[in-house]
């Protein structure tokens, strides 16, 4: 078993280091799990026309947010296990995506998403804070069992002393995607929307384990975490619950 330096780092660029690291080591493991979540997504927007109305927004934004948020759960399952020295694969990843987690998951990320979508409507500043104090309310659900309110409260919690860290962290994961994006319409023009989609595949699982390191990274810094404290997890693994 691995001591809490697995998760000690303390740079913006140590956290990518480690993040690219992780990737690489499960590579397909991690990729497979993102296509099996976002590939239906891709699908249903080509499928669907959701152009002009703030409702067909909507539609194209929660499907999105919903995908992200099942995509990042199993990622974040994937590093608990293995990082306390379970063997993981396709099957038993996709497996903790049990009823209650997904409820939770879908619940809490309604909640965000209407706050900070709210947020963005209020002059825009609003929305850029909440979207980076909410930031880690995935890894929240699916490590400390809890959710909704209580989930936002927690990373609230953990980023508020910390903030322009996190912001620094996501501003370099949204310019990664950007870059990719800008190359791909360079690339291809008007059949740049197949290539941004599996660049979003590929990209998906980096940008999860990179907040879930970020996570376990600011425990370690205001808590004392260590990744024993990991404990037991359920044998059962009706739910992925590691209490603080």
């Amino acid at each position: 078993m691995r001591t809490n330096n697995a998760f000690g780092m303390t740079t913006v660029g140590e956290i990518l280091r480690k993040t690219l690291a992780m990737y690489k080591r499960r590579f397909v493991l991690f990729l497979s799990l993102a296509a099996v979540i976002y590939v239906p997504y891709y699908l249903f927007l080509s499928a669907v026309q959701l152009e002009g109305s703030v409702l067909a927004m909507a539609g194209a934004i929660v499907p999105g947010v919903v995908a992200q948020a099942l995509a990042s759960a199993m990622v974040v399952w994937v590093i608990v296990r293995s990082t306390l020295g379970h063997e993981v694969g396709f099957v038993n990843a996709l497996g903790s995506l049990t009823p209650s987690l997904v409820v939770r998951l879908l619940g809490t990320t309604l909640l965000v998403t209407g706050a900070v979508t709210a947020g963005f409507f209020l002059f825009v500043v609003p929305g850029l804070v909440l979207l980076v104090l909410f930031s880690l309310v995935n890894q929240v659900v699916v490590v400390e069992g809890i959710a909704y309110i209580e989930a936002v409260r927690r990373s609230t919690e953990l980023i508020r002393d910390s903030w322009w860290r996190v912001l620094s962290v996501l501003l370099v994961l949204v310019l990664i995607n950007l870059t990719a994006l800008v190359v791909c319409h360079f690339l291809f023009g008007e059949a740049a929307a197949v290539p941004g989609q599996l660049f979003g595949i590929l990209f998906a699982p980096f940008w999860s384990i990179a907040l879930t390191l970020l996570y376990f990274d600011l425990r370690t810094e205001k808590e004392g975490f260590a990744i024993e404290s990991l404990g037991d997890l359920m044998s059962n693994e009706e739910d992925l619950y590691i209490p603080r």
